[in-house]
């Protein structure tokens, strides 16, 4: 059960952010450089919420696509 902090939330996967064979992400660079950034500290981590499924707060996303310009 998601928690009373995340329920109101708007999330987004890794498949909605990166570039895939057929369609461009919301990012538009690929899923390995994005799992980079984020080892580096250059993009907002995601939250765990199982054993292979992350998801990102689509507000930390958007600051920070308005703070790269």
């Amino acid at each position: 059960m998601i928690s009373r902090n995340l329920q109101y939330e708007q999330f987004v996967r890794m498949k909605d952010l990166a570039n895939r064979p057929d369609s461009k992400g919301l990012i538009g660079v690929s899923s390995q450089t994005l799992w980079r950034w984020i080892q580096q500290k250059k993009f907002p981590a995601p939250t765990k919420i199982g054993s292979n499924i992350s998801i990102f707060r689509m507000s930390e996303i958007q600051a920070w696509m308005k703070a790269q310009g």
